[in-house]
């Protein structure tokens, strides 16, 4: 599938695939990386602990 749609607050993920499910959209994003600050030590970071689906 090739499209040059943006979508709205997506504009800097990348898509890796989009597809209907039972009549449902699923899009599969990667975000890019950026530094976050850690929870526990509070250092700046780009290293993920957690992947969410």
């Amino acid at each position: 599938m090739h499209f040059n749609m943006i979508l709205p607050g997506l504009e800097d993920v990348m898509i890796l695939k989009a597809e209907e499910v039972d009549g449902a959209y699923h899009i599969h994003i990667k975000l890019p990386r950026k530094k976050q600050r850690c929870p526990v030590c509070g250092e700046r970071t780009n290293r993920v602990h957690d992947y969410r689906v």
